[in-house]
């Protein structure tokens, strides 16, 4: 019985581990409204972050290709209150919002430059 309740439990967790893994830096669309004026990905971040290093580079080479587009990360450490307010729960978070502070988008983890590309071209 134990060996089943063993069994059961790693195949458990072996489940969530690949959702989260398949979630981990998918762009997700939060809001589906037509978009007002430039976009910026907003980063959040921490310093002891490996993941949120990977993010930055790619927001930064994405903000100097599309224009309209800015980037600003913030340290949650720093900004406890703004992640709480926009449900920041793990680092790297990626909202992108537009120019009336809609988040249009959202990521948890490091979305791939092409994806952002996409996205952000949906929206201007």
């Amino acid at each position: 019985m134990g060996l089943l309740v063993a069994l059961g439990v790693l195949v458990g967790a072996s489940v969530l581990g690949l959702v989260w893994r398949a979630r981990a830096g998918r762009l997700r669309t939060v809001s589906t409204g037509p978009s007002s004026g430039p976009v910026t990905l907003l980063q959040f971040s921490s310093p002891t972050c490996a993941p949120c290093d990977r993010l930055r580079a790619v927001c930064e080479t994405v903000a100097a290709e599309v224009s309209g587009v800015r980037h600003v990360e913030v340290d949650v450490a720093e900004s406890l209150d703004e992640a709480r307010a926009y449900g920041v729960w793990r680092v790297p978070t990626l909202l992108v919002v537009d120019a009336a502070g809609q988040v249009m988008r959202r990521s948890s983890g490091v979305p791939d430059a092409r994806q952002l590309r996409a996205a952000i071209k949906e929206l201007v």
